[in-house]
C-alpha cells in the first residue's frame, strides 16, 4: 500500500498550540519611526479597531524597519476605544480593560509604557499626542496630572475647526471628563467654550436630527464647571439651549432626556411652576412622537408611552385626553391581521363526543353529561406549560408582546415568564374554544331533539347533582334557557354574578378564617373573584379549573369576561362563550353551600350601642329638630311642584308662597 502524506498545513491533535507571541523590547531606535507612523494614522480622529488598521496601512505605506512586536504595541495603544458614557452620565471613557487583541492597561508591559513615554515627547499629531499622554494619565506615569492636562489639550487641538460629528464630540467631551478628573479649571474653561460654540452651531442648524452629536455636549453644559465663575452664564446658556430643544424634539427618549437635564440645571431653586413646566414640555414632546406616527398602530403604541408619563407625572387632565386620543383610534385601523389555520378531523371523533348527549330518552342525560364532565375545556396546565416551554426560542420570542382589548392597549409582556404565561393562554384558548364549540353544538341538539326544558324541572336536575342552593340552581337554570332562547347576553349576566356568590360560598364553607381575612381587607365589600379562586385552589379547587376559570372570567390574559361585563363592553357574546360560562358556573354551583347562610355570616361592622343619659336627651332634641326641617323642606318642595305644573300646562290662577 502507498503512503499518503498529510496536506500542507494540515494540522493533528498531537500539533503543539500556536506560540504566544513575543513581548516587545523597547530600543531607542524604534521611536522616530513610530512616532511617523502614529502621526500619518491619527491624521484623522480614530479610536476603536479602524485605529489598528490605520497603523498597519501606516507600516505598509512608510515601510518602516519596526518589528512585529513594536507594531503590535502600536496598534494596541490606537485601537483603544473611547465610549461616550450612558445618558444621564455625562463623559467618556478610554477603555483600560482586556478584550479581544487588548490587554488592561495596567498588564500592559514596562517596555510598551516605555514606548509611550518616549512618543509622547516625539509625535505632532495632536490626536496620536492626546492618545499617548491619555493612556499615560491612565498607567498612573510619573506627573499624572500633567498627562490628563496634556491630553485634555490634545484633543480640544486635534478637534480644531472639523466638522460636528460623532468623532468631534467623542474628543471634546474626553478632554472635558480629563479636565474634571484631574480638577485642571483653566483647560476645562477652553473646552467649554468650544462645545458652547459647537453647541450653539448645532442648535442653530440640524442638531436635533443628529443627537448622538448635540446631546452628549449639551449634558457637559449641565453639569457645575470648575470655575465657579463661569456657573451663572454656563446656567443660562444650557437654560436657553434645553427650552429651545424642549419645543423641537419628536423623539419621546428625547423629550425625556432634555426634561432630566433641565431638572438638574433648575436644582434645588426650581418652583412648582418651573417643574410643571418642564413636564408639559416633556410630554409635549410624547405627543408630537405621537402625532408624527406613521401609521395607528405606532401612534397606538406612543400615545400609551405619552399617558404613562401624564400619570407618572401627575398631569391627570391630560392623561384623560391622551385616553380619549387613543380610544379615536378604530380597531381596524390598527391594521392587525388575523393568523389562522385549520386541520381537518374525521367527523366520528366529534361526532362521537356529541352523541353522548342525545342518546338518552329526555333532556336530563344530556344535561347531566354536560354538567359532570370532569376535565376542564382549556386543558391541563401540566400540557400549557409543556407548549410555552417548547415555544422559547422561538422567532415570536424576540419581540415583546402586547394586548389590545376594546381597542386599547391593555398588558405588554417582554420578560420569559409573561410570555410563557401568554403562549399557555393562547394554548388554553384554542382548547377551550374548540370545547365550548362543542358545548354549544351540545345543548342545541338537546333542546332540536327533547324541546326546550321547563325552568322548574331543569332547576330540580341541578339539585339533584349537587346544587344545595336552590336559587343559585334557578339561575343556573335560567342561563340555560337564556342559551337556547339565542339571548346569549342575558344568559352571561345572569350567570356572572352567581359566580362569584357560590365562590364566596365554598370559600366560607372550606375555611371561615380565610373568608373572614379576605372579607377584612376590604371593610363594607367582599373579596375580588381573583382572589376567591386563588383561595379556593389553595383548599380543594382543581388546578386546571382554577386555571380556566381565571382565563374565562378575568384578563388580561384570558377572555376577561367577568369584568368586560361589569363594565359594559361586551356587546356580542358568542354561542361558544356563553357555553363555556354555563359550564364555568356549572362547576361552582353544582358543588357550592347555601350562598348566604345566616349561620355563617360575618359583621363586617359593629353594632352601635344606644344612646343614654345627655347623649340620648341631645339625640332626641335633633331628631325632632330633623323632622321638622324635613316636614318644611317637603311643603316647599311640593308647592314648588304644583307651581312647576301650572307654568308647563298654561294655567292661570292665584298661587301662594310657603
Amino acid at each position: 500500500m502507498g503512503h499518503e502524506s498529510p496536506d500542507e498545513g494540515a494540522t493533528s491533535d498531537d500539533d503543539p498550540p500556536p506560540a504566544a507571541p513575543l513581548p516587545y523590547t523597547f530600543a531607542a531606535t524604534d521611536v522616530p519611526h513610530a512616532a511617523r507612523v502614529l502621526d500619518a494614522a491619527f491624521t484623522d480622529l480614530i479610536e476603536g479597531w479602524e485605529g489598528w488598521g490605520a497603523i498597519e496601512k501606516a507600516v505598509k505605506e512608510f515601510t518602516s524597519p519596526l518589528s512585529e512586536e513594536c507594531v503590535r504595541v502600536l496598534g494596541q495603544l490606537a485601537a483603544r476605544p473611547l465610549n461616550l458614557e450612558l445618558r444621564g452620565r455625562p463623559g467618556t471613557d478610554l477603555a483600560v480593560g482586556g478584550g479581544l487583541g487588548l490587554p488592561s492597561i495596567r498588564d500592559v508591559g514596562a517596555d510598551d509604557v516605555a514606548l509611550w513615554e518616549a512618543l509622547a515627547e516625539e509625535v505632532t499629531a495632536p490626536a496620536a499626542l492626546a492618545r499617548l499622554s491619555d493612556l499615560l494619565f491612565l498607567r498612573r506615569v510619573g506627573n499624572v496630572g500633567g498627562h490628563a492636562r496634556r491630553a485634555g489639550r490634545a484633543y480640544l487641538d486635534a478637534v480644531g475647526d472639523r466638522a460636528d460629528d460623532m468623532d468631534t464630540t467623542t474628543y471634546l467631551v474626553r478632554a472635558w471628563t480629563l479636565c474634571r478628573l484631574v480638577k485642571a479649571a483653566e483647560v476645562e474653561g477652553e473646552v467649554l467654550d468650544e462645545i458652547e460654540r459647537r453647541v450653539d452651531s448645532l442648535v442653530a442648524g440640524d442638531g436635533k436630527n443628529r443627537p448622538g452629536v448635540l446631546f452628549p455636549l449639551v449634558a457637559a453644559l449641565c453639569e457645575k464647571p470648575l470655575d465657579a465663575t463661569q456657573t451663572t452664564s454656563l446656567r443660562d446658556h444650557a437654560n436657553t439651549v434645553l427650552t429651545t430643544l424642549a419645543s423641537v424634539v419628536s423623539r419621546a427618549d428625547l423629550a425625556s432626556e432634555v426634561a432630566s437635564m433641565r431638572r438638574k440645571v433648575a436644582g434645588g431653586a426650581a418652583t412648582a411652576g418651573d417643574l410643571a413646566a418642564i413636564d408639559g414640555d416633556e410630554l409635549a414632546g410624547y405627543l408630537r412622537d405621537a402625532d408624527a406616527s406613521p401609521n395607528a398602530a405606532v401612534r397606538m403604541h406612543r400615545l400609551e408611552a405619552a399617558a404613562r408619563t401624564a400619570t407618572t407625572r401627575g398631569m391627570t387632565n391630560h392623561a384623560r385626553d391622551i385616553a380619549a386620543k387613543m380610544q379615536a383610534i378604530r380597531p381596524e385601523e390598527l391594521g392587525m391581521q388575523r393568523i389562522s389555520a385549520s386541520s381537518s378531523l374525521p367527523n366520528w371523533v366529534p361526532e362521537s363526543y356529541l352523541d353522548e348527549f342525545t342518546r338518552g330518552s329526555d333532556w336530563r342525560r344530556g344535561i347531566a353529561v354536560f354538567l359532570l364532565s370532569p376535565n376542564a375545556p382549556s386543558g391541563s396546565v401540566s400540557s400549557l406549560r409543556e407548549y410555552a416551554v417548547e415555544r422559547r426560542g422561538s422567532l415570536g420570542r424576540l419581540f415583546s408582546t402586547t394586548i389590545y382589548g376594546n381597542g386599547l392597549p391593555q398588558a405588554t409582556f417582554s420578560s420569559e415568564a409573561e410570555q410563557d404565561r401568554h403562549d399557555m393562554a393562547f394554548a388554553g384558548r384554542v382548547a377551550a374554544e374548540n370545547h365550548g364549540q362543542l358545548l354549544a353544538i351540545a345543548l342545541h341538539r338537546i333542546s332540536e331533539r327533547f324541546g326546550t326544558p321547563d325552568l322548574d324541572e331543569l332547576t330540580g336536575l341541578l339539585i339533584n347533582v349537587g346544587a344545595a342552593d336552590p336559587r343559585l340552581a334557578r339561575s343556573l337554570a335560567k342561563g340555560f334557557i337564556y342559551f337556547w332562547a339565542g339571548d346569549y347576553e342575558a344568559a352571561v349576566c345572569v350567570l356572572i354574578p352567581k359566580i362569584e356568590a357560590a365562590a364566596r360560598a365554598l370559600l366560607r364553607e372550606l375555611d371561615e378564617g380565610i373568608y373572614r381575612v379576605q372579607v377584612d381587607k376590604s371593610p363594607g365589600g367582599y373579596p375580588g373573584l381573583y382572589v376567591l379562586l386563588t383561595e379556593l385552589e389553595k383548599l380543594a379547587l382543581d388546578e386546571d379549573w382554577a386555571w380556566f376559570l381565571r382565563w374565562l372570567l378575568l384578563g388580561p390574559l384570558g377572555a376577561n369576561i367577568r369584568n368586560e361585563v361589569a363594565h359594559g363592553f361586551v356587546t356580542e357574546l358568542t354561542p361558544t362563550y356563553t357555553a363555556l360560562v354555563l359550564r364555568a358556573a356549572a362547576v361552582l354551583i353544582t358543588a357550592s353551600p347555601i350562598a348566604d347562610d345566616l349561620g355563617r355570616h360575618v359583621d363586617v361592622l359593629p353594632q352601635l350601642r344606644p344612646l343614654t343619659g345627655a347623649a340620648h336627651i341631645a339625640d332626641t332634641i335633633l331628631v325632632k329638630i330633623a323632622t321638622a326641617g324635613l316636614r318644611l323642606h317637603s311643603a316647599v318642595e311640593g308647592r314648588r311642584a304644583r307651581l312647576r305644573s301650572r307654568l308647563l300646562d298654561g294655567s292661570s290662577g292665584p298661587t301662594s308662597s310657603a
